[in-house]
């Protein structure tokens, strides 16, 4: 059996180019307006997000000839993604502690079991993706999000089946 539980790539659509091969392709980025209402990006690098953001949000203002206050990202630091791990170690890999749970709950608007086990901690993608941590993070988040018994067991029978399904 393979140690390989999962795998990822990102996908993004770059700018057109005469690169021979896609890696050598320019990561500038374009904010495109098409139409009245539709805004595309395409292009960029991870490391240029805020930038984009910036440039997206102004572009939009334009559509809706809107006024804002000038842009602020730059100086604003982000804030830390994750608290210092407290309570029970759910996962050693991906390494999940409950704090991690409660704070996608209270601090990053996570309201769906599979947000939590795909988008918050990566749980999905890992062995620990499985029914029994699925219910495990289902408890802790149901007294958070005022969740009766049926709609933690709802959660739960979503992720599940999503998962399954690899829609995840």
């Amino acid at each position: 059996e393979s140690d390989i539980v999962t795998t990822t790539a990102g996908v993004r659509a770059l700018l057109r180019s005469d690169a021979g091969t896609p890696s050598a392709r320019s990561r500038e980025h374009r904010v495109v307006r098409q139409g009245r209402n539709l805004l595309s990006i395409a292009g960029g690098k991870y490391t240029t997000y805020r930038l984009i953001a910036a440039q997206t949000v102004d572009a939009a203002l334009e559509i809706l000839n809107a006024k804002a206050a000038p842009c602020r990202t730059a100086e604003v630091p982000l804030p830390n993604r994750r608290p210092a791990p407290t309570g029970e170690k759910i996962s050693d890999s991906p390494s999940v502690f409950a704090s991690d749970i409660v704070h996608a709950c209270q601090h990053e608007l996570a309201l769906t079991l599979a947000d939590v086990m795909r988008r918050r901690t990566q749980l999905a993608l890992s062995r620990n993706g499985e029914a029994e941590t699925a219910a495990h993070v289902a408890r802790l988040m149901a007294p958070l999000l005022g969740w009766s018994a049926d709609e933690e067991r709802a959660q739960i029978g979503r992720y599940l089946r999503d998962r399954q399904q690899g829609v995840l």
